[in-house]
Order: C-alpha cells, then sequence, then structure tokens
C-alpha cells in the first residue's frame, strides 16, 4: 500500500502512531502530527500561504535487503522555492504518480517541470508540463535520506 502526504504549511513530515506491535509496512503512517495540534496555541501558529504556480516533479528509489524490493519516492517541490509540495510512497507506475497528482490538485499548479518519464506524458495536460530534463537536478542530488529529512 503506497503512502503520501501534501505538506501543510505548518507540519511538515509525518509521525509513526505508538504502537506495542511491530511495524508493518506502512502501517503507521499518519499525514498530520496529531500530539502537536494538540498542544499548539492557535493563537500563536504562523500561516503563510503562497500561490504555487510551478512545481518540480521526480521519482527516486531505493530498496529494502535487495534492489528486487524496490521502495520509490514521488515528490513535488515548488520549482521556485524548493518546498515540498507533496510525496507518495510506492510502486513506479501510474496509480501511484496520479496518487500524488491528486494531492496537488488543491494547489492550482499552471506548469509541471518534468523529465518527460511515461507516467508524466501519458496523464498532465501538454500545455501545462515542461519537458526539462535537469528540472530535477536539486532533487537527483539529494538521496532518499535527505529527501525524507526535508519531509
Amino acid at each position: 500500500m503506497a503512502v503520501g502526504s501534501a505538506i501543510p504549511p505548518v507540519f511538515y513530515g509525518s509521525v509513526r502512531r505508538p504502537s506495542s506491535a511491530p511495524l508493518k509496512k506502512d502501517s503507521g503512517l499518519q499525514q498530520v502530527n496529531e500530539g502537536l495540534l494538540q498542544r499548539l496555541d492557535a493563537e500563536q501558529v504562523q500561516v503563510i500561504v503562497h500561490k504555487v504556480e510551478a512545481a518540480e516533479m521526480d521519482e527516486m528509489w531505493s530498496f529494502v535487503g535487495s534492489k528486487r524490493q524496490q521502495r520509490w519516492l514521488w515528490h513535488a517541490i515548488d520549482h521556485h522555492t524548493g518546498q515540498v509540495l507533496a510525496y507518495v510512497f510506492g510502486t513506479r507506475e501510474d496509480e501511484t504518480f496520479l496518487r500524488l497528482k491528486e494531492l496537488l490538485a488543491p494547489f492550482g499548479i499552471t506548469h509541471f517541470y518534468t523529465d518527460g518519464w511515461g507516467a508524466y506524458r501519458r496523464h498532465i495536460d501538454p500545455d501545462k508540463q515542461v519537458l526539462y530534463p535537469r528540472a530535477s537536478k536539486v532533487l537527483n542530488f539529494m538521496s532518499i535520506n535527505s529527501m525524507c529529512y526535508r519531509l
């Protein structure tokens, strides 16, 4: 089962639910830090909202145990600020990309910078897609660990 999240302006990343049982694959990921939400004073929270017009999209993989057990991280960042907008963990298939695209829909993004890989070509309107092999240059220099740290 793939896991994904749109990143709210205040709460970056995901937390694991406390559990006495051993962790199962993707079993305890949440999109919002519930504990932090309960402790916050709403008057002390500052939310900064800016319009996102362009996003860079890319996917990267790592493996667990052996290269046959690949794990894919699909992600989108704001083209101008580098801020992580959304991410999805899953396979390198169209269904996983479509989950990422669904998370990005509320942003109203008008341009997507991609490397032109198949899922992007099949599911992004050509008028909105900018084929730019170096669009994800910044992302390609990041490892899965450093990308997850930013999330």
